[in-house]
């Protein structure tokens, strides 16, 4: 699937401003619908932003929780 220029320019701008302006970022994402391939390329750039934190979100509370498991050893508990 062949993507517009305008969608692409919008996915890139709405995901930085949801990385540098969550705020804005949440303003204009409640108050527009995608009309154009550029506003729907914004709002997809957002979600895409969200998702790569949950990600990276999910591998810290991993991390943590294997950290947590090796508290124990050698200790007789």
């Amino acid at each position: 699937m062949e993507l517009s220029k305008e969608y692409v320019k919008g996915f890139n701008s709405g995901y930085l401003l949801r990385k540098h302006k969550p705020m804005l970022m949440k303003e204009l994402e409640d108050g527009i619908k995608p009309t154009s391939p550029y506003v729907q390329g914004l709002l997809d750039g957002n979600k895409e932003y969200e998702r790569e934190l949950d990600r990276k979100l999910d591998k810290m509370q991993e991390k943590s929780l294997e950290k947590g498991k090796d508290k124990g050893l050698g200790l007789g508990l």
